[in-house]
């Protein structure tokens, strides 16, 4: 179920998205959903975006293209690059959290705050379980 809702979701995303963004790629509004209004560095986005290390140069190029973040190399270590949303990046997140607000009013009227709220607290709690499997040291079995 969850991974039907998800692609449901991310249908609607699109062609929602699509409307501010012609080009619009569910990877572009998680990856600057998780720039830090101070800037972010690459492993950084990588981690809180749960984004592969190997698809972010990709995404950066095709986000830069658009204007949409700004890339500043560090003046202490020439190796790291802090990655700053630029307004286009801004304006489309804040679109984006607006679009997603609207659509769980949808939701809490469809099914009722209360229950909405209780399947909410369901997904966390299954998230949490999962991230303690990733730091879970592994068994002799699962090495």
């Amino acid at each position: 179920m969850i991974s039907i809702a998800k692609r449901h979701f991310d249908g609607w995303a699109q062609k929602v998205m699509r409307v501010y963004d012609r080009d619009f790629k569910i990877s572009h509004i998680t990856f600057i959903a998780n720039v830090d209004p101070a800037g972010s560095t690459n492993n950084e986005i990588a981690k809180n975006a749960l984004i592969a290390k190997q698809s972010m140069s990709k995404i950066i190029n095709e986000l830069e293209s658009k204007g949409m973040i700004l890339s500043e190399k560090s003046p202490v270590d020439g190796r790291r690059t802090k990655i700053m949303l630029a307004e286009p990046g801004t304006a489309l997140l804040n679109r984006a959290y607006q679009e997603v607000a609207d659509l769980t009013d949808i939701y809490k009227k469809l099914v009722g705050a209360d229950r909405f709220d209780t399947a909410v607290e369901v997904l966390h709690e299954i998230v949490k379980y999962h991230e303690t499997l990733e730091t879970a040291p592994q068994t002799e079995k699962e090495a």
